[in-house]
């Protein structure tokens, strides 16, 4: 009887440690980021990344820019809605995107401007 109860209480343990192992390493809004494009900005020290974040339980998917550095990334836009990224290049301190949403069997691409930020 002595050793059926050690027995009961081992496997107790057991599966207490792999229920705590797993609540504190489960995240509800894991974010995927998916970096589309990294462009180089002429005369900065920071580079412009393009990324898509897709759709989850909370929030539509959308197209993200942001500001890179070795110490940090800033956002700077957000297009929300938006899943595709058919092109996307710099012309002086603008820089033009052109999105769409696919997820219509008729999509229009459109353009999108973002000003780069001064350092």
């Amino acid at each position: 009887m002595k050793r059926r109860k050690v027995i009961v209480a081992i496997i107790v343990i057991f599966f207490s440690l792999i229920l705590v192992y797993e609540i504190g390493n489960f995240r509800l809004f894991d974010i995927q980021l998916i970096i589309l494009q990294d462009l180089p900005v002429s005369n900065k020290q920071y580079r412009l990344r393009i990324c898509y974040l897709p759709s989850n339980a909370s929030s539509q998917s959308y197209i993200q820019a942001r500001k890179y550095t070795r110490d940090y990334e800033e956002i700077i836009d957000s297009f929300e809605k938006y899943n595709y990224l058919k092109d996307c290049y710099i012309e002086g301190d603008t820089a033009y995107l052109l999105v769409a949403d696919t997820s219509n069997t008729r999509y229009e691409i459109e353009l999108k401007k973002i000003l780069i930020p001064v350092e």
